[in-house]
């Protein structure tokens, strides 16, 4: 399984790592991770036909 290192506080599998934290991650890594071993997970669709949501005040409501 590839092994990141955490570069902000992040909420991976259930559990809250702050930054500097080494963890084990067989998902889709976003921005919040840097691959140390392993390979990493590819998208199956491009940054552009991904659904997102911000959760800035923006957004309230909807």
């Amino acid at each position: 399984m590839p092994r990141y290192k955490v570069l902000e506080k992040s909420f991976i599998n259930n559990t809250v790592h702050e930054e500097g934290a080494i963890v084990e991650y067989d998902g889709i890594a976003s921005d919040n991770l840097e691959l140390i071993t392993g390979k990493k997970a590819k998208a199956d669709k491009t940054e552009d036909e991904v659904d997102t949501f911000s959760f800035d005040s923006k957004n309230e409501g909807k």
